[in-house]
């Protein structure tokens, strides 16, 4: 599992700009603050109606605090995190796409869902990027909880420096 000062992995992730587009994250990453955070999936209950909620409320706040984007990351197509992003009026964030959970497998952060009908997906998360190097890991043992991935939780984080 990716732990505190590894890099992030240098693994393809798509957004939609226009139509489904290449996401390139080292780009988003060098020399900047980023917040990573990692849901199960656009328009399910606990990311759409308490995760995400926090991050698109407190995102004036982070940003203030020392980030320099909040990206949303899921294990679902662009178009479904185009989808998500319009309906939940999330743009002071960026979504991309996991499509085929590469990603977050290669962190060691996915989650089994297939007696759900989901496949793999990314497990609930919040990590926060500094220049490509990871200095804090908030990962719910339980996706469902809202504890150390929480907007709140990450706040708390940047402000203590």
């Amino acid at each position: 599992m990716i732990a505190v000062g590894d890099r992030l992995p240098d693994l393809p992730l798509m957004h939609f700009d226009e139509g489904p587009t290449a996401f390139d994250l080292p780009s988003h990453l060098a020399g900047r603050t980023i917040i990573l955070i990692g849901v199960p999936g656009a328009f399910t209950p606990t990311c759409s109606e308490r995760h995400l909620p926090g991050f698109i409320a407190f995102a004036d706040k982070l940003k203030a605090t020392g980030a320099d984007e909040i990206i949303c990351l899921s294990v679902n197509d662009p178009h479904v995190m185009n989808a998500w992003s319009k309906s939940m009026n999330g743009e002071a964030l960026t979504f991309v796409s996991d499509w085929d959970a590469a990603f977050v497998r290669a962190m060691g952060l996915e989650v089994d869902r297939h007696s759900q009908g989901m496949g793999w997906r990314a497990g609930r998360f919040a990590l926060i990027v500094r220049d490509g190097v990871v200095t804090h890991i908030g990962l719910e043992e339980e996706t469902k909880n809202l504890t150390t991935s929480s907007a709140e939780s990450i706040l708390e984080v940047l402000q203590q420096g």
